[in-house]
C-alpha cells in the first residue's frame, strides 16, 4: 500500500505550492519530532502526535499517541476508523488533514494545510535582557580589574615579598 502526502502552503500574492511526499507503507507517524514521517512544526503539536493506519484500500484508522487528542469533525478522539468516502476533516493542532483515494488501487493521497497562525511568541523583551547577567555577576571590566590585581599579586608581589 502506497500513501502519498501534500504539504500545502499558501504564499502572499496568493501562491499555493504543493510538497508531495510518498511512503510504502501503511503507518505513518504524525508529529513535532524528526524522526516522525510527516513533520508538524508548531508547538501545539506533540512529539508523537498520533499514528494513521491504511486498514484497507477505502478505510483508515487514526490513533492519538500518549495523552494527545486529534479532532476529526470537530469531536476530539482518540482513535478512530474513517472512511475515505466520509470526507472528514482531521485536525491535528493548526494543521488540517484530508483524505482521499486516488486513482491508483490502493493508494491513500493525505494534504496536509496550515489553517491557524503560527503560536506567537509571548515574550517581547530585548534578546541581552533575557540572556544577559546583568545584576547576577559583576561587570566585564571589574572582573578584569581583580583578575589582573590578582595575576600582579601572586606573579610580582609574592615572589619579591619571598625574596
Amino acid at each position: 500500500m502506497t500513501i502519498r502526502i501534500e504539504f500545502i502552503k499558501r504564499r502572499p500574492g496568493g501562491r499555493i505550492t504543493v510538497r508531495p511526499t510518498i511512503y510504502d507503507k501503511r503507518e505513518i507517524s504524525l508529529g513535532r519530532a524528526t524522526d516522525c514521517d510527516v513533520h508538524l512544526g508548531d508547538l501545539r503539536v506533540g512529539l508523537h502526535h498520533a499514528t494513521l493506519i491504511q486498514v484497507s484500500p477505502t478505510k483508515v484508522r487514526i490513533e492519538a499517541n500518549n495523552d494527545h487528542r486529534v479532532r476529526v469533525d470537530g469531536a476530539q478522539i482518540r482513535r478512530r476508523d474513517i472512511s475515505l468516502s466520509e470526507q472528514a476533516v482531521i485536525r491535528i493542532g493548526p494543521y488540517q488533514l484530508s483524505l482521499a483515494a486516488t486513482e491508483k488501487a490502493g493508494e491513500l493521497l493525505i494534504t496536509i494545510e496550515l489553517v491557524e497562525p503560527p503560536t506567537p511568541v509571548g515574550d517581547n523583551r530585548d534578546e541581552k535582557t533575557v540572556f544577559g547577567m546583568r545584576g547576577y555577576a559583576p561587570s566585564k571590566r571589574a572582573t578584569a580589574w581583580l583578575l589582573m590585581a590578582t595575576i600582579l599579586a601572586v606573579f610580582l608581589a609574592l615572589p619579591i615579598s619571598l625574596h
